[in-house]
């Protein structure tokens, strides 16, 4: 069972568009304690992020957690969202 995941998507243009689909699929990984995704220099707006933040909150074995969105088009508008269901 995978119990730790790091993924590094660095520059490659992702939106936000599949985020929800992404965050599902994490979620599917019950055994999943560590989770590192590192989504920086995308063009990944805020819109997705909640069903993108309800796959992640289905893996609740999870003790550590990085997610990292720097230098998208990300607002604080979509943030306070996430997460929220």
């Amino acid at each position: 069972q995978l119990t730790s995941l790091k993924l590094h998507f660095f520059s490659n243009k992702i939106t936000g568009e599949y985020m929800g689909h992404f965050g599902t699929r994490i979620g599917r990984c019950a055994q999943l304690t560590n989770l590192r995704l590192d989504f920086w220099n995308n063009q990944i707006t805020g819109e997705h992020l909640v069903p993108f933040g309800e796959g992640i909150g289905r893996c609740a074995r999870l003790t550590s957690l990085m997610l990292v969105f720097g230098n998208n088009k990300i607002t604080g508008e979509h943030m306070g969202h996430f997460g929220t269901r």
